[in-house]
């Protein structure tokens, strides 16, 4: 019973990484390289570094301005 049970775990487990290497798309395509949070915050301090302001504020989250204030807070903001 217990071999049976260890067999049965051992099958799901290994069925489990199977399922999950099976999963391999390449990350999104982002023009302002927001694949990862780490990545995210480097383009955005580089943006700022460069004074380039208005490609900073793209990486911030400004859904609840009106597009004519992202346009021209954003930068100000960033």
């Amino acid at each position: 019973m217990l071999r049976r049970l260890v067999v049965i775990l051992l099958a799901a487990i290994l069925s489990a990484q199977f399922l999950s290497a099976q999963n391999t798309e390449p990350p999104p395509n982002d023009p302002l390289g927001r694949i990862t949070p780490q990545g995210a915050v480097l383009q955005f301090l580089e943006a700022c570094h460069a004074h380039e302001y208005a490609k900073a504020a793209r990486y911030l989250d400004l859904r609840q301005m009106s597009p004519a204030d992202r346009a021209t807070k954003g930068p100000q903001i960033a």
